[in-house]
């Protein structure tokens, strides 16, 4: 089982710093995700975009791409005192760029809130509720190496995509507009894969890295076995 915060403890300080310091950064991503999703939510459906709310997210977005090039260059300069710990600075690279789609789909999400059927405000709120809690578990489960969590996670990621393909099914046959129809499916498209980005980070700690972003049942269940064992 790939444990990321073995590698967080070392001798050297400045290593060990840096590592942290990669983590820290790629778990306030996740917060700043979350809380765009959180304070935007308000406006689904609005008539008019909000100038206000659009620039905070562009100010995001923006944030999430320096904080990808950061978290690169401090495990690049850690690797250079440590190529042991390359496992897991490999995976931090990994999840920082889907930590950094997850933004660019959350401020996507909010530009078409606008434009959005008001038919379907309330389904569209509930699975934005549930996309942020999902958010919150997965951060969660990283930031503590939470195994347990992590996998229920993983193995709900399928069941959730599958729940968001259903109300798009709907969608397409409700007789909604052809733009409208456009901008509903597109919405969910990008709550499903926030939620399959969501998925590989949870799987980081519970796969092998070389496992990582698969989820294949044979993987889940030794995983499961692994955790049993500790």
């Amino acid at each position: 089982m790939f444990e990321l915060f073995k590698a967080l403890i070392g001798t050297n300080k400045e290593t060990k710093s840096l590592l942290y310091e990669a983590n820290d950064q790629f778990c306030e991503m996740l917060d700043m995700a979350g809380e765009l999703l959180e304070t935007s939510i308000a406006h689904l459906g609005d008539e008019e975009d909000d100038n206000e709310l659009l620039q905070q997210a562009r100010s995001i977005d923006k944030e999430s791409n320096r904080m990808v090039r950061r978290i690169r260059k401090m495990l690049v300069e850690h690797l250079s005192f440590s190529t042991t710990d390359a496992p897991p600075s490999l995976v931090l690279m990994s999840v920082a760029k889907d930590g950094e789609r997850i933004v660019d789909l959350c401020r996507d999400l909010l530009s078409m809130y606008s434009a959005l059927p008001s038919a379907l405000t309330d389904e569209m709120k509930t699975a934005l509720t549930d996309t942020i809690t999902r958010i919150a578990e997965t951060r969660s489960a990283f930031g503590d190496n939470n195994e347990e969590q992590a996998l229920v996670l993983v193995e709900n990621e399928k069941k959730e995509i599958e729940v968001l393909s259903a109300i798009e099914t709907n969608v397409m046959a409700s007789g909604l507009s052809v733009a409208e129809t456009v901008v509903a499916c597109k919405a969910l498209h990008c709550l499903g894969r926030i939620r399959s980005h969501l998925g590989n980070i949870a799987s980081t700690v519970v796969f092998p890295i070389h496992r990582i972003d698969f989820v294949k049942r044979k993987f889940v269940e030794q995983a499961r076995e692994e955790i049993a064992k500790h």
